[in-house]
């Protein structure tokens, strides 16, 4: 994971991002898998998040040692009208209740 990540992360990597390893959890959350992410990449991930995006996000525990970056449902809008011009119509179930 590049320190400079947050200069990296665009709308559209963020898009592909959502459609490789993404996916809508049973309560309409969009969880990006970052299960082989240690918790200091996990930390500047949720950062280029908040900076470049303005997205809160949280972390859940998956198993022991492995985390998913959890963008909740109230921020479902704001992500769509981010990623969405990026993203094949298959795939908006990912960001889209």
């Amino acid at each position: 994971m590049p320190s400079d990540i947050k200069d990296l992360l665009s709308a559209r990597a963020l898009a592909y991002w959502i459609m490789d390893d993404g996916s809508m959890d049973f309560n309409g959350s969009t969880q990006l898998h970052t299960d082989t992410f240690s918790p200091k990449e996990l930390d500047l991930l949720q950062e280029a998040l908040s900076i470049n995006f303005n997205l809160r996000t949280r972390l859940i525990k998956k198993r022991p040692g492995q985390w998913a970056i959890v963008i909740p449902l109230k921020q479902e809008k704001p992500l769509i009208d981010i990623v969405g011009p990026y993203m094949h119509e298959s795939m908006l179930y990912k960001v889209k209740k």
